[in-house]
């Protein structure tokens, strides 16, 4: 069964009444100890990969941040998401 998440790809535009940034919502399947983000029907999309020791969730936060970065492709609006300090890790 496929496992819904989401990550921020942008920032709130201060000042900004209607911006609250960017979202993008992914799923992910796990087998055994590995995991590969999935379609919502939980068909694997891509490869399956490791399962990292912070967890299934990180994992594939990082897979997707991964996808998201490859799909920028080069150039002048290629550069890391930015994401806001929310103060634990």
């Amino acid at each position: 069964m496929p496992v819904p998440f989401y990550i921020f790809t942008s920032k709130p535009v201060a000042g900004v009444a209607d911006d609250a940034g960017s979202v993008e919502e992914a799923w992910y399947v796990v087998k055994g100890k590995e995991l590969a983000l999935s379609d919502a029907a939980g068909d694997p999309i891509g490869d399956w990969g490791p399962i990292e020791e912070r967890g299934t969730l990180f994992t594939a936060r990082q897979a997707l941040r991964q996808r998201l970065a490859a799909k920028r492709g080069p150039g002048p609006d290629h550069r890391p998401i930015q994401y806001r300090d929310v103060g634990w890790r």
